[in-house]
C-alpha cells in the first residue's frame, strides 16, 4: 500500500504524486494529459474541454487587464464557447430593488430578443431572475421547468432566439449588488454531465468577469444612456431640485398632490434610487436637469 498522496505540479510542468509516508515524488502525466483525462488537482477539475489549465487561466486573467468593452465582451464569449455555451449574458444593479432599467448588461443575445425582453418586462416571469434574486446556487433550465402559461410562452420566445437551455449563476456583491451570469445553448443540455464537468470553469467566469467589470461599469454610468423621462416627469424633476413640495407642486400644475407623488415615484423607480433627492442627482450626472 502506498498511502496517501496528494497531486502537484512540478517546475517541468509535470503532475504527479507525493506520498505523505515516505515524500517520494512519483511522475504520472503531463498537464495536457491531466487536463484531458480530468484529473483533480486540489479541488478544482482542470478539464476545461481539453484545453490546458494554465492557458485558460491565462484568458480569465485577460479579462482583468481589459481595457476596451469589446474586446473584454468577445473574450467572455469565447470563453463561454470552450464551455460549450455561445451565448451568455452577464448583468448587474445596485441592489435588489434598483430598477432592471438601471443595470448594467454585456450580452451577445440577439439585440432583437434583448430589445423585446425590456419591452415586455420579461424579468417578472424569468424564472432565472426569480432564482438568483432568492438564492446563490447556480440554477439549470430547459424547456422542463417553464410550467406555467406565461412562462412557456416567454421560454417559447427565448428559443426561438437560439435560449433552449442553460445555466444562471446569481451574483450577491459585498455592497449589496445583484446580479446574475447566464449561459445558454441553442441544443439540450445533459444536466449530468454540465454538473460534473462545467460547473468549476463556468463559475470561474462567473467571478473573473464579475470582478473585471468594475471599470466599464463606472464608464457606463458616467457617458451610457440617459433615463427616459416623460415631460411632466422631467418638469416634477426640476421643481423638486429647487426644493418643491409635493403640494406645492400640485398647485403649479393644477392637479391633485396624489398625481404629483405618482411622478415621482416614478422617477425613483426608472433612475434606480430610494428618494428624491437621489434622483435630482441623477438628473444631474445625465445631463437632464442643471443648477440654477
Amino acid at each position: 500500500m502506498q498511502g496517501l498522496h496528494s497531486w502537484v505540479i512540478d517546475a517541468d510542468g509535470w503532475i504527479g504524486k507525493t506520498y505523505f509516508n515516505s515524500g517520494a515524488h512519483t511522475k504520472c502525466c503531463s498537464l495536457g494529459d491531466a487536463v484531458r483525462g480530468g484529473v483533480l488537482i486540489g479541488h478544482i477539475r482542470t478539464n476545461f474541454l481539453g484545453k490546458k489549465y494554465m492557458e485558460s487561466l491565462n484568458k480569465l486573467y485577460d479579462l482583468l487587464s481589459s481595457n476596451d468593452f469589446g474586446s473584454w465582451s468577445n473574450k467572455i464569449s469565447l470563453l463561454g464557447q470552450e464551455c460549450g455555451f455561445p451565448s451568455f449574458l452577464f448583468g448587474v444593479k445596485a441592489n435588489k430593488v434598483a430598477s432592471f432599467s438601471t443595470s448594467f448588461i454585456c450580452s451577445n443575445y440577439s439585440l432583437d430578443w434583448r430589445t423585446r425582453y425590456d419591452q415586455s418586462g420579461f424579468h417578472e416571469v424569468d424564472l432565472t431572475v426569480a432564482h438568483c434574486l432568492k438564492s446563490a446556487l447556480p440554477f439549470f433550465w430547459d424547456a422542463h421547468v417553464f410550467k406555467k402559461q406565461k412562462q412557456r410562452e416567454f421560454y417559447e420566445e427565448a428559443s426561438h432566439h437560439g435560449l433552449r437551455a442553460g445555466v444562471c449563476f446569481p451574483l450577491h456583491g459585498v455592497h449589496g449588488e445583484f446580479g446574475m451570469m447566464c449561459f445558454a445553448t441553442d441544443t439540450d443540455l445533459d444536466g449530468a454531465q454540465l454538473k460534473n464537468g462545467m460547473l468549476a470553469p463556468l463559475s470561474l467566469i462567473r467571478d473573473f468577469v464579475y470582478e473585471s467589470h468594475g471599470r466599464f461599469h463606472a464608464k457606463s454610468n458616467c457617458h451610457g444612456e440617459v433615463t427616459q423621462l416623460t415631460p411632466k416627469e422631467l418638469e416634477c424633476l426640476k421643481w423638486i431640485m429647487i426644493g418643491k413640495t409635493s403640494w406645492e407642486i400640485s398647485r403649479i400644475f393644477s392637479c391633485s398632490e396624489a398625481t404629483i407623488n405618482f411622478h415621482a415615484s416614478n422617477l425613483i423607480r426608472k433612475f434606480g434610487v430610494q428618494s428624491r433627492q437621489h434622483a435630482v442627482i441623477k438628473g444631474i450626472q445625465q445631463g437632464l436637469i442643471s443648477l440654477p
